[in-house]
């Protein structure tokens, strides 16, 4: 029970001050380019990094172009003994990259339905998708952490 505890003290102080920088971070030539990509690709305009569905802006800030995602598997990555540093940062640069690429189809479907379907529609594939990708990527840690760590169950891991 103790190491589950210290797990998840490591965890949400990880997490917690994560939240807190994101906002600092010097992101917004990602998320103007991200923008720009994601407008171009449905032939809607933007400006900085608001695209404009409609009657509806839709904004592309920190939040929206991965960095949650990426702070989570951080979190859970870097909560854990095992495996080793290096190993561990290998894996959250790689889970990243994924998370990234994949946030470029999650926010475009995000901007699609909100063209096909309205922008109350595209809040829930907002929210909903968040969810799936977010998932999708603690499953894959979960596997492969697992094969690369050679551990049978997850508690060899804290």
């Amino acid at each position: 029970m103790q190491k589950k505890i210290s797990f998840l003290l490591k965890f949400f102080t990880i997490f917690v001050f994560g939240e807190i920088v994101i906002p600092f971070l010097p992101l917004r030539g990602i998320e103007d380019g991200i923008t720009g990509i994601e407008a171009n690709a449905l032939n809607l305009q933007a400006t900085g990094n608001t695209v404009l569905v409609g009657e509806s802006n839709f904004l592309i800030n920190a939040y929206c172009i991965g960095t949650v995602s990426s702070l989570i598997l951080l979190a859970i990555i870097f909560s854990l003994k095992r495996p080793e540093l290096k190993t561990k940062i290998g894996l959250w640069a790689i889970g990243t990259a994924i998370l990234f690429t994949v946030n470029l189809g999650r926010v475009y479907t995000v901007l699609w339905s909100g063209v096909r379907f309205g922008a109350q529609t595209a809040e829930a594939v907002h929210i909903i998708s968040w969810f799936v990708v977010s998932g999708i990527i603690i499953g894959l840690w979960y596997y492969l952490t697992k094969r690369i760590a050679k551990i049978e169950k997850f508690n060899e891991l804290l």
